[in-house]
């Protein structure tokens, strides 16, 4: 063998171990992706299980006071919503206090497409309030 083939022969083996080593590291490579794109993916799939928002729906509603025969609910309808996935949440409102007694307005989801307002105890008066309220629906 003349020295020109030892050269050429020995570059061949070295080409051929460099190209087994990348061989090996691509093949580790594709197996960290398929790991990352797994976690990606189980990511995505409990995101879009457990809480994605699928609707939000907002109000203001005036309550007025109550009369002689008790309070005055307030009944306002709304777009149906799955009542254990969804939340009613007040936004803004306003307490009333005379005499040292305070009226607080509360809201409740009735029905799938029903929110009542009411006063929390019973005091005769004839104030108004406006209570802002949010209802969100979770997928």
């Amino acid at each position: 063998m003349s020295s020109m083939e030892m050269v050429i022969s020995s570059d061949l083996v070295r080409a051929r171990a460099e190209i087994a080593a990348l061989n090996q590291s691509l093949a580790a490579a594709r197996v960290e992706i398929a790991t990352v794109d797994n976690r990606v993916q189980w990511v995505g799939g409990q995101v879009a299980n457990t809480g994605a928002v699928k609707s939000v729906q907002r109000g203001v509603v005036s309550m007025s006071g109550e009369t002689t025969s008790g309070s005055n609910p307030v009944i306002v309808n709304v777009s149906p919503v799955t009542m254990e996935r969804a939340s009613l949440h007040f936004i803004g409102g306003a307490a009333f206090v005379s005499n040292g007694y305070g009226r607080f307005a509360y809201a409740k989801l009735i029905n799938s497409s029903q929110i009542q307002f009411d006063w929390g105890n019973q005091i005769i008066n004839a104030t108004n309030i406006l209570v802002s309220w949010e209802l969100v629906e979770y997928k």
